[in-house]
């Protein structure tokens, strides 16, 4: 099966750009997550009950999110 292109309007493709480069990773690792998260079912329902659960065991904060963000980002990075 030959790989096809995809045509992404250019205000979508500035929204990844944006995202991407928040998320400090590529717009193919993005979309490709998304592919993949979409593709496997695993969407916004499960990533919430893995936050809850997470929140459960560590009783984190809404304050603490972001620092915990900065750490994943870090971990990543190595």
């Amino acid at each position: 099966m030959a790989l096809q292109p995809v045509n992404i309007p250019e205000q979508l493709l500035q929204k990844l750009k944006e995202v991407a480069a928040r998320e400090e990773i590529t717009v193919e690792e993005l979309v490709r997550d998304a592919l993949e998260q979409r593709i496997n079912g695993n969407g916004f329902s499960q990533l919430f009950a893995i936050g809850d659960r997470n929140v459960n065991r560590t009783g984190a904060k809404p304050e603490d999110v972001e620092t915990e963000i900065q750490a994943h980002r870090s971990e990543r990075r190595r």
